[in-house]
This record gives structure tokens, sequence and C-alpha cells, in this order.
């Protein structure tokens, strides 16, 4: 808004409606010794103001979906918006199927079957703006840690053995949408939506010991741990902004709604022996 006396030129480059149409594909296939195996394809249609993407994964070697560049391809990245005071960036809840209970931490052996499908379109002089994605996902993930310390104190030796075992599975569905419109030459409404339904199954075993040097044992213990359950998210919102009569002012009026439900059971038997 102020005027420094220097005037620059600026060029506005735009593609033709009729020439925004085409594909870009991508397919990734590996295989390794020991079983290990990695296969992951995506495909992005255009159409004038239409897009389509598609993609899946399947490995065994950590990779449990795509990385962000191709989420930024694909369309399904999330959203950067300019607003009053700042950026904001915003992506989908439960995003994605490693970000959740069950996990893959780096830990273990994970095998990982993914896909996702997303679609945005505009019309009437883009003045409307849809978008919408679905994901469907699960993780399979066994692990095995150990340790073991040894204590030297001026009573003798003491050895700590600790081992663990994991069995755990993740299902996860995910489906969202935002809609933008211009309701007129100064107001706009946007409506987004989401939600998630996921399905956790765990089972972990504990194996604990302590041992003087002779062999001799100070404790055991056993523990088996094991959690089955559900979780499901409805997420909405709604935007309304207003462009005064003013420069640089406007009225904005925003609307959340949010429910969640979880539903675990688990149970734990367990045995300690002392000596």
């Amino acid at each position: 808004g102020i005027d420094d006396g220097i005037r620059n030129k600026t060029l506005n480059g735009k593609l033709k409606e009729d020439k925004k149409n085409g594909y870009i594909g991508k397919i990734d296939v590996g295989a390794g010794t020991d079983d290990f195996y990695n296969a992951q394809a995506m495909i992005n249609l255009f159409s004038n103001k239409e897009k389509f993407s598609a993609y899946g994964n399947l490995a065994n070697t950590g990779k449990v979906g795509l990385n962000f560049y191709d989420k930024q391809r694909s369309g399904t990245a999330g959203s950067v918006q300019f607003v009053s005071g700042g950026i904001t960036i915003s992506g989908q809840n439960f995003n994605d199927i490693e970000t959740n209970t069950g996990s893959y931490n780096g830990r273990g052996l994970p095998e990982a079957r993914t896909s996702g499908i997303h679609y945005d379109t505009k019309w009437n002089n883009n003045k409307n703006v849809l978008n919408t994605n679905y994901k469907i996902g699960q993780l399979d993930l066994i692990g095995k840690t150990s340790s073991n310390t040894l204590n030297n104190l001026p009573s003798g030796t003491i050895y700590n053995n600790q081992e663990q075992t994991s069995d755990s599975k993740v299902f996860r569905q995910l489906l969202d949408f935002s809609l933008q419109t211009a309701l007129d030459s100064v107001s706009t409404l946007k409506i987004t939506a989401d939600g998630v339904h996921k399905k956790v199954d765990a089972n972990n075993s504990y194996l604990a010991s302590t041992q003087r040097a002779n062999g001799d044992y100070f404790n055991q213990g056993t523990r088996q741990l094991g959690d089955a359950g559900t979780q499901r998210a409805l997420n909405a919102s709604a935007a309304y902004t207003r462009k005064l009569g003013k420069p640089r002012r406007s009225i904005a009026a925003n609307f959340n709604l949010s429910n969640n439900t979880s539903e675990l059971e688990g149970y734990l038997n367990a045995t300690n022996t002392f000596y």
C-alpha cells in the first residue's frame, strides 16, 4: 500500500484449458535377499480442470507409503493457506498409517499394504473448488528386543536379562473432502470434513530374570499383554469470510465439529517368581 516510485513489469503465464490434458505415472519395484521386496505404483490423470490420482504400495522394507514429494504430486500432502496473520499448513487427521498406534518406528520387520485415490476439480470460472481423498492400509509388524546387563558389585556379579517379542496389526481407512465456493464477489465459504476408522490388534510377551554369577536366580518373571480395539473419528468445519468496504478489512466466522470414539479390550497375564 506504499508507493515507492518503482515500476516493474510482470508476466503472468497461463496454460490454456485445452492443453491441461495428460498423465504422469511411476512404477518402482525391487527385491533382495532374505525375502525383502518393495513394489509401488502411482498414476496421475489430468483433464482440463479435473485431476485424478491413484497409488498402491506393498513392501516389507520399511516403506509404508508415499514420500512427501510423491504426496505433493498426487495431491494428498495437505494444503497451504495464506490467512490473516500468517500461513497455515493443514493435513488430514491420521493421514498416514505410520504415524499411529502400531506404527513402524525402525524396529522389527514390517509388512505394509497401502493404497489411495485422490480427485479434485474446479468449475464456474474457478469459483468452486472440490478436493477429496480416500486411503486404506494395513501394517503387520513383528519384532524382538533383547537386553543383557552385567553389574559388578562388592557382593558379586549380577546379570539382568530381558527379552520382548511383539506381533501387532493395524488397519486404517480414511475419507476426507473440502469444498470452497465464492458466494459472491466479496464472500467465500469453505467446508471440510474427514473421517477415519482404525482397528488395532497387538500382542506382546516379556521375559526377565536376574542371576548371580554362579547361575542361581534372584527372580524370574513373564508377562503376556494383549490389546484389541477400534477407533473412529469424524471432524468437520465451515469457514465463512466476507470482505468489508474498507481496504484490508474483513469479517470471518468459523464452525468446528469433532466426534471421537475409542473401544479397547486388553488382558494381562503375569507370573513372577522370587528366590
